[in-house]
C-alpha cells in the first residue's frame, strides 16, 4: 500500500520544500522531467528499468539481512543503474561490499509535520505492536498475553489514521527485529519518536543504532523483552522520561538540514532552488 511509505516520504517531502524545491507526491506514476525519488521500487519486479527517468534515485528501505527476498536480480540491476539514497550506514557498506552499488546515506530526521498525534489521559491498551508476524515476534507477544498484557494486535496491515489511533491509545509501543542481525527500524520509530511515544525495542549486539539515539528507546535484548516491556508498564515516570528522550533525540536531525547537505554537493550541481523534484511511490499495484 502506498501509505506504508509515508514515514519516510513525508518528511522528505516537507523538507524538500522547505529547501526551496517545487515537490510532489505521486503514486504508481513517474513525472518525465523532474527528478523522481522512487520508494518500494523492490516491489515492482516489472518495472523495465527503460521506464524509469534518467536522473532518478532508487530510495533503498530494506534491509540486507532480509536476503534475496527482497534484493531480487532485477531490483540490483535497478540499483545499479541508478543513484542509490539508503537510510542505513550498514546498508550502504553492505551494497557495496555485496554488489559493488555505491549508495549515498540519506539519514531519517525530523520535520514538524510529523508531529500530529494526541494522547488520551487514559490508554485503552497496554501495548501497541504492528508489523508483518514471524515466528520470533509471536513468540514474545504470545508470552506477554500469556503474563495479562492488553496488547492491541492488528489484523492487517496498520496505517493512516487508524494508525494513529492505535498509537494514541496504546501506554507504549514495543518493537520487535524482523530479521537479525538487524538495523533499527527508524521509519517506524521515528514517527513513534517525534509524537513522544514510549518505545521498547529489541537491541541485539549487532542491531546498528545511528548516533544519537542510544538512549531515545528503553532498549532490551530479545530474551528481556517481556520482562522490560512489563517493568516500563508499571512505571509511568520512567515511560514519560523515555517519551521526551525520543523526541529530543530525533528531533535534534532536522530532515532538511540532511538534504541540504547532500544537495549542497557536486553530485547534484543541478538541482537550484525552484527545480521541481517528484517524490515517486513504486508499489505492487498493477503488476
Amino acid at each position: 500500500s502506498p501509505a506504508g511509505f509515508d514515514d519516510a516520504i513525508l518528511p522528505l517531502y516537507f523538507a524538500l520544500r522547505e529547501l526551496g524545491f517545487e515537490a510532489e507526491v505521486r503514486v504508481n506514476s513517474l513525472h518525465p522531467t523532474a527528478r523522481n525519488i522512487l520508494f518500494g521500487a523492490n516491489q515492482y519486479r516489472r518495472l523495465p528499468l527503460e521506464h524509469i527517468p534518467r536522473g532518478s534515485i532508487i530510495f533503498n528501505l530494506e534491509q540486507l539481512s532480509s536476503g534475496d527476498i527482497w534484493f531480487t536480480p532485477h531490483y540490483v540491476r535497478m540499483l545499479r543503474e541508478f543513484q542509490v539514497w539508503d537510510y542505513s550506514r550498514r546498508n550502504c557498506e553492505g551494497l557495496k561490499e555485496r554488489f559493488g552499488i555505491g549508495a549515498q546515506h540519506v539519514r531519517l530526521g525530523y520535520m514538524p509535520e510529523m508531529t500530529r498525534i494526541v494522547s488520551p489521559a487514559r490508554a485503552s491498551f497496554d501495548a501497541l505492536f504492528y508489523g508483518f508476524p514471524n515466528k520470533r515476534r509471536l513468540d514474545v507477544l504470545k508470552e506477554l498475553q500469556q503474563f495479562g498484557t492488553r496488547l492491541f494486535l492488528p489484523s492487517g496491515p496498520l496505517m493512516g489514521r487508524e494508525r494513529d489511533r492505535a498509537i494514541a491509545h496504546s501506554t507504549l509501543v514495543l518493537n520487535i527485529h524482523y530479521y537479525t542481525p538487524a538495523t533499527l527500524e527508524m521509519v517506524r520509530l521515528g514517527y513513534l519518536w517525534a509524537n513522544r511515544k514510549a518505545v521498547i525495542s529489541e537491541c541485539g549486539p549487532d542491531t546498528e543504532i545511528p548516533p544519537g539515539l542510544e538512549t531515545a528507546c528503553t532498549y532490551c535484548r530479545y530474551e528481556d523483552l517481556v520482562p522490560g516491556t512489563q517493568r516500563l508498564l508499571r512505571d509511568a515516570d520512567t515511560r514519560q522520561r523515555q517519551a521526551e528522550k525520543g523526541f529530543r533525540a530525533f528531533s535534534a536531525v532536522s530532515q532538511a538540514d540532511v538534504l541540504r547537505e547532500i544537495l549542497g554537493t557536486r553530485k547534484y550541481p543541478t538541482c537550484g532552488a525552484g527545480v521541481s523534484w517528484a517524490t515517486a511511490l513504486i508499489t505492487l499495484a498493477g503488476d
